[in-house]
């Protein structure tokens, strides 16, 4: 659990700069405090030091880049062809809506294509990618608070309720591919015999 000022500097800064998952989710654990020359850092887990540390400027900027909320110029490129094939209602929503209430990142990005109309209750939302609409459905309320906050321009975290949640946004579980490893047959090792002296 984190000191309330590592909880506040988490909160602000929202994603690991290095691994751009949010603080917290994706079973990372609790969020590291990094110092650094020019201002503390919160990252994932302990992995991510190194490359922060290596190239601050880098993350800095990145970190930045999310905090203002304006999509770089390659996002901007990545939404439009994602909205492209949307209808004219579902591209209005997805405008308006600008990110995904379960994943709280920009629809259109991260390669995930174009994004999904879910109606709750009546309510249409659009969502990044279908793995997000089970936990959508599952807490409506929950996402529709995150949005809520999102546009009023509190803190992509200020959702997460309890005070003693370290993972405000639970993110879908990916299911992986099984490999099957084919069957290899392995020569038969005698093993020597020792003999013990008595």
């Amino acid at each position: 659990s984190l000191k309330a000022e590592d909880r506040t500097l988490a909160e602000e800064q929202v994603v690991c700069p290095v691994t751009e998952v949010k603080l917290g989710s994706a079973g990372m654990g609790t969020p590291i405090r990094v110092e650094l020359p020019e201002r503390d850092i919160m990252i994932c887990c302990e992995g991510c030091r190194k490359r922060l540390v290596a190239e601050p400027k880098k993350y800095y900027a990145i970190l930045d880049k999310y905090q203002s909320d304006a999509p770089t110029e390659e996002e901007q490129a990545e939404i439009e062809k994602s909205f492209a094939s949307l209808t004219p209602d579902d591209r209005r929503l997805a405008e308006e809506q600008v990110i995904c209430p379960v994943a709280e990142v920009h629809l259109g990005t991260l390669g995930m294509g174009t994004p999904i109309r879910v109606d709750v209750n009546g309510t249409p939302v659009m969502i990044c990618c279908e793995g997000c609409r089970k936990s959508l459905l599952q807490n409506p309320e929950k996402n529709f608070q995150i949005l809520k906050d999102f546009h009023e321009g509190k803190s992509k975290t200020s959702a997460s309720g309890s005070e003693n949640d370290p993972s405000p946004t639970e993110l879908p579980q990916m299911e992986l591919p099984r490999m099957e490893l084919p069957k290899m047959d392995l020569p038969q090792m005698d093993l020597p015999q020792l003999e013990l002296s008595k």
